[in-house]
C-alpha cells in the first residue's frame, strides 16, 4: 500500500485500482476502498518485468495493458498479474515506439498509444497487431509536440493531451481499417465541430 512514484491509474469493472508505480517497477492493485490486493513486477527487460512503467489501462475483457517506457513496449497481463503477451521495439516504423507515455482502450478493445517522441498516436488490436497511426511534429491541427496522454470517450472520440503545444486535440472515432494503414492529417479523420484550434509553437523551458 506504499508507493515510490505512482504515475498512472486505471480502474476495472469491479472498481479495483491498478497503479503504475514507476519508482519500484511494479503494478499495484488496490480495492475500490484502497485496500492492498496484490502487486507484480520487478526491474528488468524480461516478460513481466519493467524498466519504466509509465501508463496502465484495463480492457473491457479484463486484461491489463502497461506501457513500459524505457523498454519501448506494451505488456499485457491478466488482472492477477500473469504475463500474456508483449509488443514493440525502439524506432519510428509502424508498430515501433519511442516514448509510449499514454495508453487507452476503446469499447472493442483496440489499444491507443501516445507515442510521444515520434509525435503520433498509434492504434493496435488487443493482441498487438498494428492498425493505424496519425500525427507529425508541429502545431497545426492533427500535429503534435510530445503527446503524453490519450483517452477514449464513450462515443469513441479520441482525446489527446498535446503537451508542448499546451492543448487537447479531439478526433473522431476510429473506423477500424480492414488492413493496416496510416494517415497524417486531421482532415481524414475529423468531423464537423471536432477540428482542434491551431496554436502557435509553444515556448520551451
Amino acid at each position: 500500500g506504499q508507493f515510490g512514484r505512482p504515475v498512472d491509474v486505471a480502474v476495472d469493472h469491479d472498481g479495483n485500482l491498478y497503479l503504475a508505480d514507476n519508482a519500484y517497477m511494479r503494478i499495484v492493485v488496490l480495492s475500490s476502498t484502497g485496500d492492498y490486493v496484490r502487486q507484480w513486477g520487478s526491474y528488468g527487460a524480461g516478460p513481466g518485468q519493467f524498466t519504466s512503467p509509465i501508463a496502465v489501462a484495463v480492457s473491457p475483457t479484463g486484461l491489463v495493458y502497461v506501457a513500459d517506457d524505457v523498454s519501448q513496449r506494451i505488456q499485457v497481463f491478466t488482472t492477477t498479474g500473469a504475463f500474456v503477451t508483449q509488443w514493440g521495439s525502439y524506432g519510428s516504423g509502424a508498430g515501433q515506439l519511442a516514448g509510449p507515455w499514454g495508453i487507452a482502450l476503446d469499447a472493442v478493445g483496440n489499444v491507443y498509444v501516445a507515442d510521444a517522441a515520434n509525435n503520433r498516436i498509434q492504434v493496435f488490436t488487443g493482441s498487438g497487431q498494428f492498425l493505424a497511426q496519425w500525427g507529425t511534429l508541429g502545431s497545426g491541427p492533427g500535429q503534435f509536440d510530445k503527446p503524453m496522454g490519450v483517452g477514449i470517450g464513450p462515443d469513441g472520440r479520441i482525446y489527446v493531451a498535446d503537451t508542448w503545444n499546451r492543448r487537447i486535440q479531439v478526433f473522431a472515432a476510429l473506423t477500424t481499417p480492414a488492413r493496416p494503414t496510416s494517415w497524417g492529417s486531421l482532415k481524414t479523420t475529423s468531423r464537423p465541430g471536432l477540428t482542434p484550434v491551431p496554436l502557435s509553437p509553444a515556448p520551451r523551458y
